[in-house]
């Protein structure tokens, strides 16, 4: 049995526009002032119409979406007494919402996990709901519900299967997430996690009403308060520009600035960390979108930053997608290696945090640098660098094909760095080794991000490629060679691979994957339909395409570089629409834990993330 390990995920607001108004419930594209929708988008969005496109569960689940929203939201503010509105009038019963037995599964460092010890199956009979909401809610309030206790819940719920009753046509049965966190009267926090199967009845019209509840999965997380603070203010409101670039979204600027400079409304540009004056004090580099200045904000000893972008000469106005902070020329201070649109600008230090840009930067032709890894691969005693590409046009660019398992990428490239140029005014030398070393394989992706570590434990770097819609790539290192071994070892995760961290999750040694994918409610409803999703076509088809929305995927290491998918018994599967990741003892218990963002804002339902 694996260490239990706390994941944590977070929603954040994506930062690419809405694709619908947020101040109307009618479908309507972003577009820029005094464009009209063309015939062509119109005839798309009338495909989201599922009435319309023949995918009748996806019109129940609109209904139940909804009604479900408002009968967890009665819960969550301690109205029990009005939830027989949202019932069927053949309400049959359901299971006790917080199970009569829970287990212990972590209790560490002010940290207290709990999960349900079984579940049942027969039904109690309705008179018992409100008794059992109030036992559901008894950790979070002091007095008794009854409709009155003063309950500063978060409630939050996601339908992710639609089955019609085959033998009744008016029934249907959905599985959903339910969570509600909040303080408990000791001021300790509290998040309760669940999965309920939900059977409905629809009634005349378009309602529906609720038929029967059974809970499936039960989690309780306590923990003694916040593990982070948000000091984003106070450390950064002093530096210029604060509110108009830090507190804004790409989309803010999105057709608002000349595009030449490199605009993509998906944003994705993260930031680099490190001591670029040598004075001991990590500080930190802010890559912006075209026409805004990239922000170096230097770390002073008392807290507070400073923005140094002007003296540093690293406020360069092209699109910066990524970049790290690293000895380039093994001088012994920190230089910058940065993704600008199709080629990488090379800033070296000169030791106090002013920077030399190399004036002709590595570029990669026409295709767009996702982001950049760097790594001795050659155990030469200098920092190589590698280039994951997407395409030239961003996310939406190219259609991926197939779009399972997508081979019509553009080509990372990898540069062996090469020493100290001899020739004047010249500084490092660098050459495409991508074909030479076997980089090559399979480099046809949609790839997101790289990681260089030793998998297989032989003492050189091998190297994992992170690819949206398909597999990824393992490029394991022999004798300086390197071959593509993803699937050989099981570590391809056929999935949309948007990040990659490491960490030995089972204390075993070796170094286990979290890979970043996209849990995805509507793709799991849909995908999971074979009498109506590809039918027709094989099931190891649909199989992938199931993989493809399950979400987050953790392989763990044999020692030798091969890898065992250990996803749903690890409970590391659902951290949301997941972007990049990182491995941390966020209790301090010494066992590794995961933080994953995640998001991506998609209409007027904010809470649709």
């Amino acid at each position: 049995m694996l260490p239990s390990a706390l994941l944590l995920s977070i929603a954040i607001p994506a930062l690419g526009p809405c694709l619908q108004d947020s101040q109307s419930d009618s479908l309507a594209p972003y577009q820029p002032p005094g464009e009209e929708v063309t015939d062509a988008v119109a005839k798309q969005l009338e495909g989201l119409d599922p009435s319309k496109t023949g995918w009748p569960t996806e019109v129940l689940h609109n209904l139940a979406k909804p009604r479900l929203a408002e009968f967890v939201e009665l819960i969550a503010t301690g109205q029990a007494h009005e939830l027989g509105r949202h019932l069927s009038p053949s309400y049959r019963g359901q299971t006790h919402l917080r199970p009569t037995e829970l287990v212990t599964v972590l209790d560490r460092t002010g940290l207290l996990v709990r999960q349900a010890a079984r579940f049942e199956h027969e039904l109690s009979p309705p008179s018992e709901l409100r008794s059992f909401v109030r036992d559901l809610l008894a950790p979070y309030a002091s007095e008794d519900l009854g409709g009155h206790a003063d309950l500063h819940l978060h409630a939050k719920s996601k339908i992710f299967t639609t089955d019609p009753d085959p033998s009744d046509e008016r029934v249907f049965t959905t599985m959903a997430l339910v969570r509600f966190d909040g303080p408990t009267p000791r001021g300790r926090l509290l998040e309760t996690n669940m999965e309920w199967r939900i059977q409905w009845e629809r009634m005349e019209g378009a309602a529906v009403g609720i038929r029967s509840i059974r809970v499936e999965l039960f989690d309780e997380i306590r923990s003694p308060g916040p593990l982070f603070q948000d000091v984003t203010t106070q450390v950064l409101s002093e530096i210029p520009r604060y509110e108009e670039e830090f507190l804004r979204g790409s989309n803010a600027y999105h057709f608002r600035l000349d595009r030449m400079d490199g605009n993509v409304y998906s944003g994705q540009y993260g930031v680099s960390v490190g001591d670029v004056n040598g004075d001991g004090l990590d500080d930190v580099f802010v890559p912006q979108h075209g026409g805004l200045p990239n922000r170096l904000l230097l770390h002073r000893a008392d807290g507070s930053v400073e923005d140094i972008t002007e003296s540093s000469g690293l406020g360069i106005l092209e699109e910066t997608q990524s970049a790290l902070i690293l000895d380039l020329d093994n001088d012994g201070d920190e230089d910058i290696a940065m993704a600008c649109g199709p080629a990488v600008v090379l800033a070296y230090n000169d030791g106090e945090a002013h920077f030399r840009l190399r004036r002709r930067p590595l570029a990669v032709g026409g295709d767009k640098i996702e982001s950049l890894a760097a790594a001795d691969w050659d155990g030469d005693g200098d920092l190589d660098l590698y280039a994951c590409m997407y395409n030239k046009k961003g996310p939406l660019g190219t259609v991926p094909t197939p779009y399972q398992d997508a081979t019509n990428g553009p080509r990372n490239i990898a540069w062996r760095n090469d020493g100290p140029d001899p020739r004047p005014g010249r500084i490092q030398r660098w050459t495409d080794v991508t074909t030479q070393l076997g980089f090559d394989e399979n480099n046809n992706k949609f790839s997101y991000a790289a990681l260089f570590e030793d998998f297989d434990g032989d003492g050189d770097l091998d190297l994992y490629v992170v690819n949206d819609f398909g597999r990824n790539n393992l490029y394991r290192n022999d004798d300086g060679r390197f071959h593509d071994v993803a699937t050989e070892v099981g570590a391809d995760d056929m999935a949309p691979g948007m990040g990659v961290t490491v960490a030995d999750v089972d204390n075993d040694g070796d170094l286990d994957m979290y890979v970043t994918n996209m849990w995805s409610s509507a793709g799991r409803r849909i995908a999971s339909q074979e009498n109506r999703f590809m039918e027709g076509e094989d099931e190891e088809l649909r199989s992938e395409y199931l993989h493809h929305a399950r979400g987050n995927t953790l392989l763990l290491n044999d020692g030798t570089g091969r890898f065992r998918d250990v996803t749903e018994s690890s409970g590391a599967m659902n951290a949301g629409w997941s972007w990049g990741s990182i491995s941390l003892d966020l209790n301090n218990d010494g066992l590794a834990d995961f933080y994953a963002p995640n998001g991506f804002l998609t209409g007027p339902d904010t809470e649709d993330l």
